[in-house]
């Protein structure tokens, strides 16, 4: 009997343990997870839904511009952008440690943090401009090649 009891201690014991354990780490993931929309907050990430919202209605009214506007005004107050914040999440917790997310927030509060987040939308503006010359470009490189080798007879019209 005395042997029973003895285990039963030991087993509840052990499942206090686990208990506060697991209770331990949900803390600790509840607090990576506040310094990942704090960071996001700070890289602007929080946006991004927002940004898909208004472009993917804006190309649903031209293609269907008969659709009156109150409709298309009805279904976008059913999306929540922030959906699209609560699947980033858990990506930046699978990619970067707890110390790593504070490391960045940290970093994101710097004057250095402060002016990536005002130049990398510029940048990245910049950047799609060139990457679209470029391939327009390397397009029409190929086209000239392909004609040269009597494999594209007829020449696509010129953009610009």
């Amino acid at each position: 009997m005395k042997k029973i009891a003895a285990v039963l201690i030991v087993l509840s014991l052990i499942c206090i343990l686990c208990s506060l354990s697991l209770a331990d780490v949900n803390k600790s993931e509840q607090a990576k997870r506040k310094d990942i929309v704090v960071l996001m907050k700070m890289m602007g990430t929080n946006e991004i839904g927002e940004d898909i919202v208004k472009s993917l209605f804006s190309n649903f009214r031209q293609m269907a511009p008969d659709v009156p506007e109150t409709v298309w005004k009805d279904i976008e107050k059913t999306v929540d952008p922030n959906e699209m914040l609560e699947k980033i999440i858990p990506l930046y917790a699978k990619h970067f440690t707890h110390s790593e997310i504070k490391a960045l927030v940290k970093f994101y509060k710097s004057d250095l943090g402060k002016k990536l987040v005002l130049k990398t939308g510029i940048i990245t503006d910049e950047a799609m401009r060139l990457g679209e010359e470029w391939g327009y470009g390397l397009g029409m490189k190929t086209v000239k090649v392909l004609q040269q080798k009597g494999l594209m007879p007829n020449a696509p019209p010129a953009q610009q």
